[in-house]
């Protein structure tokens, strides 16, 4: 995987953690989600252990880099939708993140 595709996946794996957490609970479906995500990235094992730290809610989750993301805009706010749907529970709190997210990356 190419520099550029890696750091991709790391800032989308952010995202997909904010993302997750904006209703206070991760759903089983939404790590299934996220670390179906990061399979596909084959992320390190250091950031393996830092993902599972944050789904667990024992790590601060690391704020994406939107200024980054601005550039993939597209790629990020499917990534985000298609985790919120995962769950078939679209809370409020979720819609409002994406519509947040909508915001940051400038649309």
């Amino acid at each position: 995987m190419s520099v550029t595709a890696t750091r991709l996946s790391l800032e989308i794996l952010k995202l997909l953690l904010q993302v997750a957490w904006a209703d206070d609970r991760v759903a089983e479906q939404e790590k299934l989600h996220i670390w179906s995500v990061a399979r596909e990235a084959g992320i390190s094992d250091e950031d393996a252990a830092a993902l599972q730290a944050c789904l667990d809610g024992a790590m601060p989750l690391p704020p994406p880099d939107f200024g980054y993301l601005r550039a993939h805009r597209e790629a990020a706010l499917q990534a985000a939708h298609d985790l919120i749907v995962t769950d078939h529970q679209v809370a409020r709190g979720e819609l409002l993140v994406l519509e947040q997210i909508r915001e940051l990356l400038g649309g």
